[in-house]
């Protein structure tokens, strides 16, 4: 493949957990590192973790919520350093499909991703997961790591970025807003209709949204809040759209930085993860990324983009 499509281009984003502790006066709390028993009963658990019954309508609604994703492919390649795949849930529209015929929106496609684990000295467990182009799960991925853990303490996840980027740089593309759809029967359980697309707003380059958008960017890049509040607030004054701050579901902003696609998920966790990209890949014969090539680069960008930043190995 002489020209990797944007759609096609394999990225990584990094994360860390750690133990979040509440301020008994109300003040700011504090976080410190898992101690060898928690770690040691994590890497048991995960080892050991159950394969799904995709059959049991439970599950599947904990796939659909982002609550849980299918683990399997798990290799331990170190003491600390742990490999392997997951599938987050993508569903919600019906469909035409030429092999399978009409897709209803309740069913759930699963797309296949990798993940690397590595456990540091300090007690921090480091979390890397794979994108295929817009494609990743890392909340999904997320929210099923923290359900390994059985202590009774608050787990907190921090996203890892890369202040190398000059946002100074980025022309905004498109902005894209996702509602929800609020059932007027506040009983209904119908989550398909949970979500909408409301907004795929094109840019022109040098309009007066653009150029606004990337003020808001620059300005509060590093508080996702702020910077949804700001875009909702562009939107809604240049008549692109009318809804509430708490109906949103999740806003992108879809850019390019120095000629290179730059995507930020607002609402989603990882907001502020820069994706890092894996540059040596081969693809396999379904268009996914293999697994070798992948787990080498994740290991290469951990090593000398996230531990090398001055955390304790």
């Amino acid at each position: 493949m002489s020209k990797i499509r944007a759609r096609d281009r394999v990225t990584a984003s990094f994360h860390f957990l750690n133990i979040k502790i509440p301020s008994e006066d109300g003040g700011d709390a504090t976080y410190e590192g898992f101690d060898s028993y928690q770690i040691e009963e994590f890497k048991s658990r995960l080892l050991t973790l159950p394969t799904l019954d995709l059959s049991d309508e439970g599950v599947r609604n904990s796939l659909r919520t982002k609550k849980l994703v299918p683990i399997d492919e798990l290799c331990q390649i170190d003491e600390r350093t742990f490999f392997g795949k997951y599938r987050g849930a993508y569903w919600g529209h019906g469909y035409e499909n030429t092999h399978a015929g009409y897709i209803p929106p309740e069913s759930i496609s699963l797309r296949p991703f990798y993940f690397l684990l590595y456990f540091s000295t300090d007690g921090k467990i480091y979390l890397g997961t794979q994108y295929l182009g817009q494609f990743g799960s890392y909340t999904a991925l997320k929210n099923s790591l923290f359900r390994i853990f059985t202590g009774n303490y608050e787990i907190s996840a921090h996203s890892f970025r890369s202040e190398a980027a000059n946002l100074e740089n980025v022309q905004p593309k498109e902005v894209r807003i996702v509602v929800s759809s609020s059932s007027k029967n506040a009983n209904s359980d119908n989550i398909i209709t949970s979500e909408r697309l409301t907004v795929l707003k094109s840019l022109g380059r040098g309009s007066h949204t653009q150029s606004s958008i990337k003020t808001a960017l620059v300005v509060n890049h590093k508080n996702p809040e702020k910077l949804r509040e700001e875009v909702s607030k562009i939107l809604r004054q240049d008549k692109i759209i009318s809804f509430d701050d708490d109906d949103i579901v999740d806003c992108v902003i879809v850019a390019e930085l120095n000629g290179r696609p730059f995507v930020l998920h607002f609402m989603e966790e990882g907001i502020r993860a820069t994706k890092f990209e894996i540059k040596k890949i081969m693809y396999e014969l379904d268009g996914h990324p293999g697994k070798s090539c992948v787990k080498d680069g994740m290991i290469e960008i951990l090593e000398k983009n996230v531990l090398s930043k001055g955390e304790n190995a």
